[in-house]
């Protein structure tokens, strides 16, 4: 049987400490983490490579290093409340929900949050929660966000979903701006002004749900 837990700190010396990632709570989440629990029994001997990993209905678990390097962004801390968007099997809720006080993790496929809500209960997570809904429209029921993760790559800053930002709030997303060009941003609201920087540039797979409406104005 692979020996997970050295994998896992492979992947954290390996993946992780390279690329700069200097959150030590986050750090701490993911060596703790199995992340072997939220793929297929056949994915489970290279889920801790530095791949995306389908997990069904055209979710990944994404890549350590993206993800890693969008949830560090955010500056995610013990008071904030988080919404992961594509949680698929619950991996980055997981991960968030030791970072921060609340956590909704939102899938639209009822199979996926299944799955999610069983490792939630499995994991002892008590902070958080998988709901069904659609994608594109955020989950106003828990907004505002202090956090928002968005987990795979979209044709724009999705307005409805920057909306249920808290005051101070940021939201990480990959963008895909066509030609092989993706940007992993990371949009802030101060007041009722809003703000955006390029995190750094990779690609992710794309997050379906979200139709192309209005640019949002920065």
């Amino acid at each position: 049987m692979p020996d997970f837990k050295t994998m896992r700190q492979n992947m954290v010396d390996g993946q992780v400490l390279p690329n700069q990632i200097k959150h030590k709570a986050l750090i701490g989440a993911l060596s703790d983490t199995p992340r072997e629990a939220f793929v297929d029994e056949d994915k489970k001997s290279y889920v801790y490579s530095d791949s995306h990993i389908e997990v069904g209905a055209e979710r990944f678990l994404i890549g350590v290093r993206v993800f890693a390097g969008l949830v560090e962004g955010l500056a995610p801390s013990a008071e904030d409340v988080a919404l992961d968007v594509g949680c698929g099997t619950g991996y980055g809720t997981v991960i968030l929900s030791k970072l921060c006080a609340m956590v909704v993790g939102i899938e639209d496929d009822p199979t996926l949050v299944g799955r999610a809500s069983a490792l939630l209960t499995e994991l002892e997570i008590d902070n958080a929660v998988a709901v069904q809904g659609a994608l594109g429209g955020g989950y106003s029921r828990e907004a505002p966000y202090n956090v928002i993760l968005v987990e795979g790559a979209l044709p724009q800053v999705p307005v409805q979903m920057v909306e249920q930002l808290a005051d101070g709030g940021r939201m990480a997303v990959v963008v895909n701006q066509g030609r092989g060009l993706y940007e992993a941003t990371l949009v802030t609201r101060v007041g009722g002004s809003f703000g955006s920087r390029v995190l750094f540039n990779s690609a992710v797979p794309p997050l379906p749900g979200f139709s192309v409406s209005p640019v949002f104005t920065f």
